[in-house]
């Protein structure tokens, strides 16, 4: 951690669009959920070193990690020159809060189009393009819109 930044390690494609809709390094919104996550979560740089095993691949698409740089903004409590240490389970916390934030982002953007008569597939193609994910990823980004769409389908009893 430096310059007032913090790393977090993500799925590339979650990586692609952080930096398109938040910018390189992510400038997290004043007083955003995010945001405010990272304010509760920052601790002191504790005084011995804690060795925290780090997770080389993503639990859900088993897609290899990449590192995502985040600008810490100006807390009035917490100076980040003291307080810029996050822990595992916090960085944990900060990468859960952005994919549900690209998960709503994905389900709004293609589910409201779906009404078109036009394929789901070519609606994902351009959420991936209007949000710079590369279609390397396009399998990963699809199996999440479908996911989430069958657990909505299924929690609110809707048969297709």
């Amino acid at each position: 951690m430096s310059d007032n930044t913090i790393i977090l390690l993500v799925p590339a494609y979650l990586q692609q669009w952080m930096y398109h809709d938040f910018g390189n390094p992510v400038e997290l919104i004043r007083d955003g959920p995010e945001s405010r996550i990272l304010n509760e979560l920052l601790r002191k740089t504790p005084e011995k070193e804690i060795d925290e095993q780090i997770p080389q691949q993503d639990e859900e698409s088993g897609e290899e990690l990449v590192e995502v740089a985040i600008r810490v903004p100006w807390f009035k409590s917490k100076d980040f020159r003291v307080y810029n240490y996050l822990s595992s389970h916090g960085k944990t916390a900060m990468v859960d809060s952005f994919k549900t934030l690209f998960k709503k982002d994905l389900i709004l953007s293609v589910g409201v189009l779906k009404k078109i008569n036009c394929k789901q597939v070519t609606l994902i193609y351009d959420y991936m393009d209007n949000h710079g994910i590369s279609d390397d990823h396009w399998d990963s980004v699809k199996q999440i819109y479908y996911r989430n769409k069958k657990r909505y389908l299924t929690k609110n009893n809707v048969k297709v």
